[in-house]
């Protein structure tokens, strides 16, 4: 696993299917991982612990594809701007299983922020993906979230 060179807090989501296709390309392409799914837009909501209580919450824009490789899992977000990560290269310990065509994901980043992903059995080559993020941003905008979006099969 290759730990990110700085820590990055990551104040936003992304969740759009229009960047997928930049996302196969680079390291991955080498190392033998493959697409499982690229989910779009993401809706849900947070729970602001400074005091704002419950808000809607999502992503319009970007991208979150489960990358897998044997055993091994990885997700991979990428933004309306086109950035995007790994979250293994962002330094994530990430454990994955998968029963019955159901997977599950656990991403636990040293920023304190985890992340689960569960993803849906696939019928007719579309899932559905339901995550949840728990963050400590500091004080500012301290957070646990729900969020669902629509994946398809890669």
């Amino acid at each position: 696993m290759k730990a990110a060179a700085h820590m990055r807090i990551r104040l936003t989501w992304a969740g759009g299917c229009g960047i997928a296709l930049a996302l196969a390309s680079g390291a991955y392409a080498q190392g033998g991982w493959r697409d499982v799914y690229s989910c779009g837009a993401s809706k849900g909501q947070s729970f602001f612990l400074n005091g704002q209580g419950w808000q809607d919450d999502g992503i319009s824009s970007g991208v979150i594809v489960l990358k897998r490789r044997g055993d091994d899992f990885d997700i991979r977000v990428a933004d309306a701007s086109g950035s995007s990560f790994s979250a293994r290269e962002d330094g994530a310990s990430v454990i994955g299983r998968a029963q019955d065509g159901v997977i599950q994901v656990l991403v636990v980043y040293p920023s304190m922020t985890i992340e689960t992903f569960l993803f849906s059995k696939p019928d007719k080559g579309r899932s559905v993906l339901a995550w949840t993020a728990s963050k400590q941003v500091y004080g500012l905008a301290d957070r646990a979230s729900v969020f669902v979006s629509s994946c398809i099969t890669r």
